[in-house]
């Protein structure tokens, strides 16, 4: 049961629906595993901090009207 809650706040932390959602995903992912801390510091220093970015550009690609209204909301 503990493994099943912990496997599905992990699929939603990789299956985001935006960069919002995925910080909101990436928290209650920590909040289930509160009892675990070594091994949220561990999916922290090993995936997360090095994957976020190719993440968030990997989910940007995928739905490029998104990348599209970043590009230029960074431009105004």
């Amino acid at each position: 049961m503990l493994w099943g809650t912990v496997m599905g706040a992990w699929e939603a932390v990789v299956e985001f629906l935006s960069e919002e959602s995925y910080l909101d995903d990436v928290v209650e992912f920590r909040k289930v595993c509160e009892k675990f801390p070594k091994f949220v510091k561990y999916v922290e220093t090993t995936i997360l901090d090095m994957l976020k970015e190719k993440l968030v550009r990997a989910w940007t690609l995928d739905r490029p009207y998104c990348a599209y209204w970043q590009h230029n909301h960074k431009q105004n």
